[in-house]
């Protein structure tokens, strides 16, 4: 009782528009999950879906020929896609008409509609980092050139890319990732190109045996890897975190497994730049894709224990997304028990750009006495009405089917004041709100 007291005095001082609640979800994270958790994919079997079920609400996926992620596995485990979208030398340096081609090639494959559930496409892989180690040196197209010079030719031709993946695939956002985005020790790294939505960072600890959680620990995390994000956001973009659960070292002795307590700090990073996807990499054992050989081995113990711990943060986080609000009846109105009337809103953050549901599959209404005693099951309201004031004031289209209505006469025959109580019931995590709305009221 305690807890609906607490959310009825705090939600009837709210207003839709300048809603504190609806404010600062909007710049809360919406997808959390895995890099590289693939469901028989040969090319990273690290973790299976089954191993991570309830436990994010995106697993990263790699389109390699051949290989089709189960789309009905996904959606049984509730999660969405962040899309890695292979782009070969040709297909970058090609005419928009053959990049069409290849993306639609793509998407025709896609027979599990593993883009129906796509949160995010991300583009191949740290495109500039690359060019700086010279991996891409052989390409004729950067025969003599200078850094600079291929530095902006690469970042012409992402651009023209990605204008090319938004007409093949409108409405999911864009991201690439980087090691470093901006000037690294005072050399120019790389802008961004300028089409791209989201920036994805996977900068990482170079320490080189800290095992503890101190301040000393902490603040060598924090000149690591919070520089990476303080130059990102000089660009004014939503950010991917890939939260790497290693630290590096000199030598592969000194690489191991971030302690699960120094994985909160990629957390407080996360809340202090516009972090919109968290991707926890968490492997005993890693392998380079890029000449399958094993670069660094992890201390094993704490694999088990690192997964236990974003489970426990997970299971907290995963329903913060889910928001709903009664505007009708008002604060402390009188009612009649024999017809009343409950409408508002409710949304879930998560939801995709085409969702035609704002990410609700369901809402329960109850009514609690507020001296105490049994609740009063009221209904399920009728879902999805249009509140285009929602949708403007959460940044969305998506969230404009946002809209809940129910007239029920269940109170009939009550008298008293009362707590109305309303439970949003997630279709994108499959779970129910962790903090209801409550509206008290006086019923007659």
């Amino acid at each position: 009782m305690t807890i609906r007291r607490y959310a009825a005095l705090l939600f009837c001082t709210l207003t839709l528009l300048a809603s504190p609640r609806l404010a600062q979800a909007q710049n809360h994270v919406k997808y959390w999950g895995y890099q590289f958790a693939e469901v028989d994919n040969p090319y990273y079997p690290h973790h299976d879906t089954a191993d991570l079920d309830g436990k994010g609400n995106v697993i990263s996926y790699e389109y390699y020929p051949g290989y089709t992620p189960p789309g009905d596995l996904l959606r049984y485990h509730h999660m969405k896609a962040v899309f890695v979208l292979p782009v070969p030398e040709d297909v970058l340096f090609g005419t928009s008409t053959y990049r069409r081609s290849y993306f639609n090639g793509i998407k025709t494959a896609d027979e599990e509609d593993i883009l129906g559930i796509t949160a995010i496409i991300t583009l191949g892989d740290e495109w500039f980092t690359r060019l700086h180690k010279g991996q891409w040196d052989s390409w004729s197209e950067f025969s003599g050139l200078t850094m600079g010079q291929k530095i902006d030719l690469m970042q012409d031709k992402l651009e023209e890319t990605i204008d090319d993946v938004k007409y093949v695939f409108p409405g999911i956002p864009i991201e690439l990732t980087e090691n470093y985005w901006g000037t690294q020790g005072g050399t120019p790294w790389a802008p961004p190109p300028s089409n791209v939505d989201i920036l994805g960072l996977d900068w990482y600890w170079f320490n080189y045996g800290d095992d503890s959680c101190g301040s000393t620990a902490k603040a060598s995390f924090l000149n690591d890897v919070e520089t990476g994000y303080n130059a990102a956001d000089a660009y004014g973009k939503p950010l991917l975190m890939t939260a790497g659960a290693f630290r590096f070292g000199p030598a592969p002795s000194n690489q191991a497994m971030m302690t699960p307590c120094q994985l909160g700090w990629y957390l407080e990073l996360a809340e202090n730049h516009e972090v919109v996807a968290i991707l926890w990499w968490l492997y005993n054992t890693v392998v380079d894709p890029l000449d399958s050989t094993t670069w660094y081995g992890m201390k094993e113990e704490w694999a088990s224990d690192q997964l236990a711990w974003v489970t426990s943060w997970g299971e907290a986080y995963a329903n913060a997304n889910i928001y709903e609000f009664i505007d009708s009846p008002s604060a402390n109105a009188t009612v009649s028990g024999s017809s009343i009337t409950i409408s508002g809103w409710a949304l879930d953050f998560s939801a995709l750009p085409n969702s035609t549901t704002a990410g609700i599959d369901t809402i329960h209404v109850w009514a609690f006495p507020t001296g105490g005693g049994s609740g009063v099951w009221l209904g399920i309201p009728t879902l999805h009405q249009s509140r285009t004031d929602v949708a403007a004031a959460a940044g969305g289209a998506q969230f404009e089917l946002s809209g809940y209505s129910l007239n029920t006469s269940a109170l009939s025959g009550h008298t008293g004041w009362f707590d109305i109580v309303v439970y949003a019931h997630s279709g994108e995590t499959g779970t129910f709100t962790w903090l209801p709305h409550v509206r008290t009221v006086y019923v007659q």
